[in-house]
């Protein structure tokens, strides 16, 4: 569910971005999935707002974290295609394994792990294969853009790692409640001076309408589910089965963009799944 939801941000951000700034987008993603999300933990299940609310010193620094990767993130989808957007953020398959190697214990048996190893690598040939095989280059894509979204996938890792021990203590759905509406308040001074807050009522009902389902689908579903699986499956193996994202972008594009996947992406899909299929045969310490 998680890779599902998140097959879907590149696209909707590229959709949006003749509308909005990048500023201006991240922050109202943030906002409509917070509000939404806290008012359905607040209805279901505010208990678990109340142990959000007591250990709130744990969301500070992966709220520090996730403001400045959210910024970045949609920044650099604006400089750069939505596929070479895609691969950068697959770096994460290496970057979270390299830190839940050093930093948790828990993980170590993990990452060394034949399987995993396999898993990934052909993955992540899988992801490379989906992004070149309809023909496009990163030689256009080596800016600004591209600095931002390989900074930005180095945020998110650190998040990721920081966020595993979260789960432990607060909800899955309290956290995916609390970080966006924390993450607001640093967005307020950056809007005010990158952004425009009059945006969202200048622009058509179908952008507004859009905005928040970017917001609600990728952060909001997505979150839960990619916080709910940290519990159960653990951190590395989570974001190296999320490699299956682009192919998931590519199945969207096509309905949406129109773009088709050629034979030679086809044949990558399948080496893609067969890695992920690989990862998700690896078993955790009890």
């Amino acid at each position: 569910m998680a890779a599902f939801a998140w097959g879907w941000p590149n696209v909707l951000i590229k959709l949006l971005s003749t509308d909005f700034d990048p500023v201006t987008q991240a922050f109202f993603r943030y906002l409509s999935a917070g509000i939404t999300v806290f008012i359905l933990c607040f209805i279901l299940d505010r208990k678990k707002l109340v142990v959000a609310r007591q250990n709130m010193k744990m969301l500070v620094a992966p709220v520090i974290i996730v403001t400045a990767h959210q910024i970045t993130y949609v920044s650099g989808v604006y400089l750069t295609s939505a596929v070479a957007a895609s691969l950068i953020a697959k770096l994460n398959a290496i970057f979270i394994p390299a830190l839940s190697f050093v930093v948790l214990v828990e993980e170590r048996h993990i990452v060394k792990n034949a399987a995993f190893l396999s898993g990934t690598f052909w993955a992540l040939i899988g992801v490379a294969g989906v992004i070149f095989g309809k023909g496009y280059s990163l030689d256009n894509s080596v800016n600004l853009g591209f600095v931002e979204l390989i900074f930005s996938t180095v945020l998110w890792s650190v998040y990721a790692v920081m966020i595993k021990r979260v789960v432990a203590r607060i909800d899955p759905v309290a956290i995916t409640a609390m970080v966006p509406l924390m993450s607001c308040i640093l967005f307020l001074p950056i809007v005010a001076l990158c952004g425009n807050f009059h945006r969202i009522v200048e622009v058509s009902m179908t952008s507004r309408l859009l905005l928040i389902v970017s917001g609600l689908l990728s952060i909001g579903v997505g979150n839960v589910f990619y916080y709910s699986a940290l519990k159960y499956i653990g951190l590395s193996i989570a974001s190296s089965f999320l490699l299956i994202t682009p192919l998931l972008t590519g199945v969207l594009s096509f309905f949406i963009l129109n773009e088709k996947l050629t034979g030679t992406q086809l044949a990558f899909s399948a080496v893609l799944l067969c890695g992920c299929f690989l990862i998700t045969r690896v078993k955790r310490k009890v």
